[in-house]
């Protein structure tokens, strides 16, 4: 009968991925945080839980209709950056050949295919990689050889800065690493 459009999704099973789920193809486990989406734009949000799955599989919140726990997300990160076990490193290298933002673009240092840099002055000078979506992500830092996951349950408004802000203090915190 052939693959399950999760099977190709998550086609690198030896990352031991528990709780990551194609939202169109898979259940969700009955604790999955529920999402909020101002749906009519009238300022309020919306529970989008009780919407279909191809609504929650086209809609931002579920960034490209995955929805992950970040304990996940960090060992996708870490395989991708640290252990090199998702791509080549040959194609890692090519994703990483980041080219400059527009000015208008104050965040990000430059992009790769589909992997920012975010500006270093943001975090103290430090080197940030990873991909925040509307709603936050996961960010890689190479000095440390470490992931940190941020997820929120809405798009738009108040959780981007918010979730950077969070980073920031945890930037803040970082100690050197001695060389």
């Amino acid at each position: 009968m052939g693959n399950t459009a999760s099977d190709i999704v998550y086609c690198c099973g030896t990352l031991d991925l528990e709780e990551s789920y194609l939202v169109a193809a898979e259940p969700l486990p009955d604790a999955t945080a529920h999402g909020w989406f101002d749906l009519d734009s009238d300022g309020v949000y919306d529970e989008i839980n009780d919407r279909s799955h191809n609504f929650k599989s086209f809609n931002s919140s579920t960034a490209g209709a995955i929805y992950v726990l970040a304990e996940d997300l960090v060992k996708w990160s870490q395989a991708v950056f640290q252990e090199g076990r998702v791509v080549s490193e040959e194609s890692l290298a090519e994703a990483m050949m980041l080219q400059p933002t527009t000015p208008d673009e104050p965040l990000l240092g430059g992009y790769g295919l589909g992997v920012p840099e975010f500006s270093p002055e943001i975090f103290n000078g430090m080197i940030v990689m990873g991909h925040s979506g509307n709603a936050a992500g996961c960010f890689y830092l190479p000095e440390y050889a470490a992931s940190v996951a941020i997820l929120t349950n809405t798009h738009a408004g108040e959780p981007m800065p918010t979730s950077f802000q969070r980073f920031q203090i945890l930037a803040d915190n970082l100690e050197p690493l001695d060389s």
